[in-house]
């Protein structure tokens, strides 16, 4: 134990509960959850990823919704006060998440309170899912308590039970969740104070832990067990890294001998990838026996989750040369024969009869550094927490092959291998199935969605520079942006040396404006700037000199206008052209440049080209050619362009309005401004890369 184990680098400590118990999918877990919270006297401590009120922790019986039972629990015990810590989720999750959540939930003696946590770094999630109830139980796994989270092990096709409150099906789920008592409750406790702090300012009295807060009805799985408590924890303003599960992973996977059993919702992950591959080449290696789903629910979690899967399996199925990997999806197949995928959204790892963890941290780069994670490790001292460890493989396996636990365990022991025992039982309703369409990608090169989508790490400027520019790439970008900045100040020095021939009366500026200034709202003024901007691009001119010179213009509320409208026009234009000239003849003109940008262009999606417009990689014109020759739709383009370019046009359009104020009036007051300003945003910019460095230091 104590080489897999150790408090501050696999895990955070390692208690001993009293009891024990695995609760295996959301009818169990529910179920246990509320007569653990009908003995709750005096705190109740519940953090979350989503959280849904009129919700029933009991669909067979006549609970009350969720809601309305944690009313009822505050009005029978005085003492009691119920703080529930949700993630402050992103809009692209607004459609999927019940509406005002803490109009819902408060109430105005402050005994209920939600509070919406968005304390953390940019692209991250509050992700773990516990709950504390007087320090004395705590429940932590995978299940929110929201719509569609409850199922029974049969996972029929049709269960009315497990639509959302509005009468809306979901699929068949598969769940866990761990129950403790003692000393590990009192530690997940001090967990979620901490965070409560970090989110209110506001500090929780601790619980004392005494009391039997144990399900009435509930056996204990295992009993007087070590515990340990692994987190993932970004860095955040104050708060430390903390990458112990990454850590514990490592360490689990390392230790394993016969055979290592996953389930997990994602399978992205890089580094346990990196070390499973090395076990799958050993001559004697363990069995790896991975169940997840189906698919990722979500246009988004599909487009980035499912193309990291495919990397993630690739790479094992090239190091399994003895054939000692499977990687398997839950199905159920109905009355009709009708087969319907298991959404598995379980995250557990048991490695031969010596370790469990269960938690909320999938097998996603994500899960390692970035989301707030946090699992629980239970380690084997004695034949009898051996012995539970194997039940509940047999327990899990079962709930997917439609067969008794002593079924599995006969299976394994006639066969002598997990992988053996699997492919010899068979359920006419429940099965596991190979994960299919899962092929090796021609490129090893990281694909930008998935990186960015799916980071281990905070999303700094630092570290979005180093996942999308190689070394050199970023050397020649500093080098651009230093031509850049000289350019601008010869820009300048021109302009005050040449002010009376370029603003006097006559001048050519001066016409120039005086045309904006009748035309700025006609469409002559409209296509003539469009139209500027199309010959612009075909002659490589700079976009952003155009986007300044047209503020300069028509001022910064048409003038933005009229560079997006003239950048996508100048960009469906060299993605036109490009089109026509093809993929060969790009290649042949423009050499190895051209087929990298290709190559990162060719990833199909919104989300690459948006990111590749924000950064610098190549001139405008060149990526608007090479985008078309790769083959990429055209609405992808133009929509990631629109996103993509929009923060820098905004920009640009202010920089360039501004220098149009000095020259329309270019006394000495407005000329020491603009100075200031120029010198203000240097120095923002000075301060910004050191910050940058520090962060990755």
């Amino acid at each position: 134990m104590q080489s897999v184990l150790r408090p501050g680098d696999t895990c955070w400590r390692i208690e001993r509960a009293t009891r024990a118990a695995l609760l295996i999918d959301g009818a169990a877990y529910f179920g246990a959850l509320r007569q653990a919270l009908l003995r709750a006297e005096r705190s109740v401590l519940i953090a979350g990823w989503d959280i849904h009120s009129d919700i029933t922790l009991d669909p067979d019986g006549t609970a009350s919704p969720l809601v309305q039972f944690f009313e009822e629990l505050l009005r029978d015990r005085p003492a009691l006060q119920i703080r529930l810590l949700i993630w402050d989720w992103l809009l692209l999750y607004g459609l999927d998440r019940q509406a005002l959540p803490r109009w819902r939930f408060d109430r105005p003696d402050g005994r209920l309170r939600l509070v919406l946590d968005g304390q953390h770094p940019a692209a991250a999630c509050h992700h773990e899912k516990v709950v504390v109830i007087d320090g004395a139980v705590a429940f932590v796994g995978g299940i929110d308590l929201t719509a569609g989270r409850w199922d029974t092990p049969e996972h029929r096709i049709d269960e009315p039970r497990r639509n959302t409150p509005d009468g809306s099906p979901r699929p068949p789920r598969h769940d866990v969740v761990m129950l403790v008592e003692g000393t590990p409750a009192l530690a997940l406790d001090l967990l979620l104070r901490r965070r409560w702090r970090i989110a209110t300012g506001e500090d929780l009295p601790a619980p004392s832990g005494r009391g039997d807060r144990w399900p009435a009805s509930l056996e204990p799985w295992c009993t007087d067990v070590p515990v340990a408590i692994a987190r993932t924890r970004p860095s955040w303003a104050d708060q430390p890294e903390v990458r112990e599960i990454e850590a514990l992973y490592d360490g689990l996977i390392a230790a394993a001998r016969r055979n290592l059993y996953l389930e997990t919702q994602y399978l992205t992950a890089r580094c346990v990838a990196n070390q499973l591959s090395k076990r799958l080449r050993e001559q004697d290696g363990p069995e790896v026996l991975i169940t997840t789903s189906h698919t990722a629910e979500g246009i988004f979690e599909a487009a980035v989750m499912d193309r990291g899967r495919v990397r993630f399996v690739a790479q094992l199925r090239r190091a399994d040369r003895p054939d000692r990997l499977r990687v398997l999806c839950p199905v159920v197949v109905g009355a009709d024969g009708q087969v319907q995928p298991i959404d598995l959204h379980s995250k557990l790892a048991i490695v031969d009869d010596t370790f469990l963890t269960i938690g909320s941290a999938n097998v996603a780069n994500r899960s390692m550094g970035l989301d707030t994670e946090c699992n629980l490790v239970v380690a084997a001292e004695t034949d009898d927490h051996r012995r539970a460890i194997a039940r509940a493989r047999a327990m899990l396996l079962g709930d997917h092959l439609g067969c008794a636990a002593e079924q599995v365990d006969a299976a394994i022991a006639a066969t002598g291998s997990l992988l053996a025992a699997v492919a010899t039982l068979r359920s006419p309703r429940r099965r596991l199935e190979p994960l299919a369409g899962v092929e090796e990608e021609a490129s090893g090169e990281p694909e930008l969605p998935v990186d960015l989508g799916d980071p281990n790490e905070p999303l700094t400027p630092a570290a979005l520079e180093r996942r999308l520019l190689h070394p050199e790439r970023r050397l020649r970008l500093r080098m651009m942006l230093l031509n850049f900045g000289i350019a601008v100040a010869l820009l300048l020095t021109a302009a005050a040396i040449l002010q009376d021939q370029l603003v006097g009366t006559g001048g050519l500026l001066q016409r120039m404006l005086q045309f904006a200034e009748v035309h700025s709202y006609s469409p002559v003024g409209f296509g003539a700037a469009v139209l500027g901007y199309v010959i612009a691009g075909l002659l490589f001119i700079p976009v952003n000199l155009v986007i300044a010179l047209t503020a300069l213009a028509f001022g910064p509320v048409t003038g933005l206008a009229y560079a997006l409208a003239g950048s996508l026009a100048a960009a469906l234009a060299g993605f036109a052209l490009g089109r026509v000239l093809g993929r060969d003849l790009m290649q042949r003109i423009g050499g190895r440049r051209v087929t990298a940008i290709n190559r990162r262009l060719s990833r199909r999606g919104f989300v690459t080209v948006s990111i590749v417009r924000m950064l610098p990689i190549a001139p405008f014109t060149v990526i608007n050619l090479v985008a078309g020759a790769s083959g990429l739709r055209w609405r992808d383009y133009a929509l990631g362009t629109l996103v993509g370019m929009l923060p820098g046009i905004a920009l640009m359009t202010i920089v360039g309005d501004r220098v149009g104020a000095w020259l329309r009036n270019p006394d000495v007051t407005t000329f020491v401004l603009l100075a200031a300003a120029a010198a203000l945003a240097v120095a923002a910019g000075l301060w910004l890369q050191r910050w940058k460095q520090k962060r990755t230091d």
